[in-house]
């Protein structure tokens, strides 16, 4: 496996975020998951070797034939989620999941089946570009 240059991840995950648009002119939110999952195949299968799926809050790596858990935010959407904190281009929103579900389509190889919401009630970050003020177009 190739070492994954943060600046190819990020401009990787920019092309993924710029297209996001579900209705309107308006950017979208998007989870780090699905952002995992939009990413060129060869770099999404690279990522998650590395850094494990994020599978219900925890990311799992398998190393030296033994499966390791590591806190969520180690797993690859936690590494894209990290990435795109530290950027001001990108608004960040945080969803209550308590009392819904979030399900990742369990067809979506690497990631599916992932969780997020109950029974632990926690945060679902959102991630979209930064609307341009009037008068910075």
């Amino acid at each position: 496996m190739k070492k994954i240059g943060k600046d190819t991840l990020k401009n990787e995950i920019f092309k993924v975020i710029r297209k996001a648009k579900a209705r309107g002119t308006k950017p979208s939110f998007l989870t780090a998951y699905q952002i995992v999952n939009l990413l060129p195949p060869k770099l999404k299968e690279d990522l998650i070797k590395k850094h494990g799926e994020g599978t219900k809050g925890r990311g799992r790596v398998k190393r030296r034939g033994r499966v390791k858990r590591l806190g969520g935010y180690d797993g690859a959407p936690g590494q894209v989620a990290r990435l795109l904190e530290r950027n001001n281009e990108i608004e960040i929103a945080h969803l209550d999941t308590r009392y819904l579900r979030v399900i990742i389509n369990k067809k979506i190889k690497g990631l599916g089946g992932v969780v997020c919401g109950e029974p632990s009630g926690v945060v679902c970050g959102l991630f979209r570009l930064k609307e341009k003020e009037k008068d910075e177009q």
